[in-house]
């Protein structure tokens, strides 16, 4: 039925009717994601993710020369680890990343607390219980506050909008 002139009409022909139940909408070239849930089960989105992670991982390793990812790689492979395989994703799509300093990388996790060491290559490499942390660190999503009298305040952030002066 529509409604139509202060009247209503029966409509005759197909009718697409959107509700609830819809998870997102492709038109044109976008894509709106309206439940996420529900569009990384329909995709299969995290089993695409752990297909390319070879290859998202050799991507950062070219920009990253200094950074350790072969023990990163196989413990998101051995762990199935979903968090890290998404933050590898999101730090391949990284446009800055070859910028990334490596004494100051190195720093910022000894500042935070990570154990960080530099293996036979002197490469950086994450201790396996804060490689997680270390893939937060890569893609700017830890900071800290140090000022107050007391420990630092360390931050994980869910967004990484840059505050432009």
């Amino acid at each position: 039925m529509r409604f139509f002139d202060n009247t209503l009409r029966a409509v005759d022909d197909d009718v697409f009717k959107l509700d609830n139940d819809f998870d997102f909408l492709i038109h044109d070239t976008f894509v709106e994601i309206l439940h996420p849930a529900g569009f990384v089960y329909i995709t299969d989105l995290e089993e695409q993710v752990f297909r390319s992670i070879v290859e998202t991982t050799r991507q950062i390793g070219i920009a990253l020369p200094f950074v350790d990812l072969v023990t990163i790689n196989d413990y998101v492979v051995t762990k199935k680890s979903k968090r890290a395989a998404k933050l590898l994703v999101s730090i391949n799509s990284r446009d800055d990343l070859s910028a990334t300093n490596r004494d100051k990388l190195f720093n910022k996790c000894q500042s935070l607390g990570l154990v960080v060491v530099t293996d036979g290559n002197n490469k950086l490499a994450a201790d396996e219980r804060h490689i997680i942390d270390f893939l937060e660190v890569l893609d700017r999503r830890y900071y800290d506050y140090d000022l107050t009298d007391t420990n630092p305040e360390i931050y994980i952030a869910s967004s990484r909008k840059i505050k432009t002066r």
